[in-house]
C-alpha cells in the first residue's frame, strides 16, 4: 500500500468513527429528552423499579415503607448521573474525532452538557407534574464532568503510551 491509500483509510475510519459518536450522542440526548417528557406519575412509576426488584426478592419484610421511598429517591438521583455520564462521554469521543486541542474538547463538551442539561430541565417546567430544579443540574453536572474526565484521562494515558514522554495536547 502507498501513503495515499493509507491517508484515504484513515480519513474514512475517522469519519466513520465520527458518525458513530454523534449518534450515539444524539441517541443519549433523545433518551434523556423522552424520559424528561413524562409525567410525574409516569416517571415515578418508572422510578418505583427499586420497590418491585425489593418485593421480588421477596425483602421488602426488612424494609421501611418510607426506606422505600429513599431507595426510589436515590435511584432517581443515580439515573441522572448516570445519563449524563453517557453523554459526557459520547460528547467527549465525539469530539475527539475533529483536531480539537485536548483542553478545548473537554470544554466544548462541558458546555453541550451543560446547555443540554439545562434545557432539559428547562423542558420539565412543561412537563405536568415535574419541574426543573438547580439541584438536578448539579446531578446532571457530576455525571457529566465524570463522563468527560473519564474520556480525557483515557485519552492522555493512550497518548503517553502511544509516544512516551508526550502528551497531545496541541
Amino acid at each position: 500500500m502507498d501513503m495515499g491509500t493509507d491517508v484515504l483509510n484513515f480519513n474514512k475510519k475517522l469519519k466513520r468513527r465520527r458518525v458513530l459518536w454523534f449518534c450515539l450522542m444524539v441517541f443519549v440526548m433523545a433518551g434523556i429528552f423522552v424520559f424528561s417528557g413524562q409525567d410525574g406519575e409516569s416517571s415515578s412509576e418508572v422510578s418505583s423499579l427499586a420497590e418491585r426488584v425489593l418485593a421480588f426478592l421477596r425483602i421488602d419484610w426488612l424494609v421501611t415503607p418510607g426506606m422505600v421511598h429513599g431507595i426510589s429517591v436515590g435511584v432517581r438521583k443515580w439515573a441522572h448521573i448516570y445519563v449524563y455520564m453517557a453523554l459526557g462521554i459520547t460528547s467527549s469521543m465525539w469530539l475527539g474525532t475533529w483536531p480539537f486541542a485536548f483542553w478545548k474538547r473537554g470544554g466544548i463538551a462541558a458546555l453541550i452538557c451543560c446547555v443540554y442539561s439545562a434545557a432539559d430541565e428547562f423542558h420539565q417546567t412543561f412537563v405536568p407534574g415535574r419541574c426543573g430544579t438547580w439541584k438536578d443540574m448539579l446531578y446532571d453536572g457530576s455525571g457529566w464532568a465524570a463522563g468527560i474526565l473519564l474520556v480525557l484521562t483515557a485519552a492522555a494515558v493512550y497518548s503517553r503510551v502511544r509516544k512516551p514522554g508526550r502528551i497531545h495536547t496541541d
